[in-house]
């Protein structure tokens, strides 16, 4: 899924003679913050400008100075559609429009996953709004990197597979710091998973179940990135691979389909991809009440920034495809706990204390 924004033109132009790109030609403070925030919530290539006389337009398209306003927009609308829906799933991608009623209107019920941040705002209203919006964006930008320097900190040792001579190492209670081998976040490896375990003095044997056990059903990491492999693939056995069988009803459900030498192959897979790609820190916590309350919180904070655009996975993550929409939207390998209280920067400090000390 895509994110996916478009901005209205204004009238406030550069009087140019000859071409110049689309973003560089509009310059009113309005267009100026739109595109501000558009940055802010997608990449370049995914914002468009809805422009009277070119309909969608790309920011780096070369144009001309024009001056035209279309009373009705009817035509103007379907056309913007036409080619919206040759760069953009119009029923899954996230689309937000940073524009006014006139240029929302004749597009937006061919539009199902669609936002409109300044619906019902005058222009003043949208100046302002957006000036707010940007100045607080940068602050959870800050706060996500602070997150990812805070698990860089040269104080915590950074774990690859095998890890089992280090046990002594490793807290017997307390939370772990997942990253992935071709994920960054401005220059820093990328956090994918962020975890517990619910057992006292369990920290050690759960880590276990991720990498050593090669079992899907005692680690959800691991199911999650053999669904993923599974839909990669195309494999039909994924609606199989997904039942959880630990429960006897359950088992009985599918037995008649269950495939042991597919599911040990894709158990397999999955491991090697845990053990070849995923790295991990970890920090003391002792009860399991604050264990579980940090949990939550980091992966808030991680998913919040996904969802607006701060946090993006490259094109080659696994977890583009899978299944699960939690997993991609998040860009964890999560589907719990995502739509949850961030941390605030009073949190952030107590945490830093407590990984640090």
């Amino acid at each position: 899924m895509k994110t996916i924004v478009l901005i209205s033109c204004t009238k406030g132009k550069k009087e140019v003679l000859g071409k110049v790109r689309a973003e560089e030609l509009y310059t009113s403070d309005l267009f100026k913050k739109s595109l501000t925030y558009a940055k802010q919530l997608t990449t370049p290539e995914n914002i468009y400008i809805l422009s009277d006389k070119y309909y969608l337009l790309p920011l780096d398209e070369e144009i001309e100075f024009y001056d035209v306003l279309l009373e009705d927009k009817t035509d103007w609308g379907k056309k913007v559609i036409e080619q919206l829906s040759e760069i953009a799933n119009l029923q899954k991608d996230r689309i937000i429009i940073l524009a006014g009623e006139s240029y929302v209107t004749p597009i937006q019920d061919s539009l199902t996953n669609v936002e409109l941040p300044l619906k019902g705002l005058k222009q003043g209203e949208r100046v302002k709004y957006l000036k707010e919006a940007i100045e607080k964006n940068l602050n959870q930008t800050k706060m996500i990197l602070d997150l990812h320097k805070l698990f860089h900190n040269e104080k915590l040792t950074r774990y690859t597979y095998p890890f089992e001579g280090q046990e002594s190492h490793i807290p017997t209670n307390g939370i772990y710091i997942m990253f992935e081998e071709g994920e960054t976040f401005q220059g820093l490896d990328r956090i994918v998973r962020v975890g517990t375990h619910d057992g006292d003095g369990n920290l050690y044997k759960r880590l276990k179940e991720h990498y050593v056990n090669e079992n899907k059903d005692r680690s959800i990491f691991l199911k999650r990135v053999g669904s993923a492999i599974l839909a990669k693939n195309k494999d039909p056995y994924l609606d199989i691979w997904e039942v959880d069988t630990t429960t006897p009803e359950n088992k009985n459900k599918v037995q008649a389909q269950l495939n042991p030498a597919h599911e040990q192959q894709i158990t397999q897979q999955a491991v090697a991809h845990i053990r070849d790609k995923i790295s991990f820190v970890v920090f003391e916590v002792e009860t399991k009440e604050e264990r579980i309350d940090w949990k939550k919180k980091i992966i808030a904070t991680l998913s919040k920034a996904a969802k607006n655009g701060f946090i993006k996975p490259s094109g080659n993550w696994l977890g583009n495809f899978s299944p699960d929409l939690k997993v991609s939207q998040s860009r964890l390998w999560q589907s719990q706990h995502l739509d949850g209280e961030p941390l605030t920067p009073q949190e952030f400090d107590k945490l830093k204390q407590i990984v640090l000390s």
